[in-house]
């Protein structure tokens, strides 16, 4: 091993041995996500920014702390997928403004917005019988 005060060389920046095969298909895996970030909507499907406005609709009167961090994730997120994982932070939100009868509702009149990016058995409503008997 050199010592401390030797000036780096390429033994300093050497790989172990398990790194070997991911850094020689790292640049395959760089594009790999490349492509699966880039969801292109079909002429049936909702493109990304109409159900972000959506969303934001859902979220209109509510102004606290919580709707903004949720607003603030809305816009980053990539693709629909990314945006369907929001919705239970969407729900909470709208529960504590409103009540849980009214965040279902909202809930479930966005699941339209996510036909065709979404696989259908995952477009299935909240019941808001359940939730209005919560409250």
């Amino acid at each position: 091993m050199p010592d401390r005060r030797d000036p780096p060389t390429a033994a300093h920046f050497q790989c172990p041995q398990q790194f070997t095969r991911l850094r020689a298909n790292l640049p395959i895996i760089m594009v790999i996500n490349f492509f699966a970030r880039r969801q292109t909507a079909a002429p049936d499907r909702l493109p990304l920014e109409q159900i972000r406005e959506r969303l934001y609709a859902a979220l209109l009167d509510c102004k606290d702390m919580g709707a903004q961090r949720v607003i603030y994730r809305i816009n980053v997120a990539a693709t629909p997928s990314e945006l369907w994982l929001l919705r239970s932070d969407l729900y909470q939100c709208i529960a504590r403004v409103h009540n849980q009868a009214e965040a279902a509702r909202r809930t479930n009149n966005l699941l339209d917005a996510f036909d065709g990016w979404v696989p259908s058995n995952q477009l299935t409503p909240i019941p808001e019988s359940v939730s209005e008997s919560q409250t």
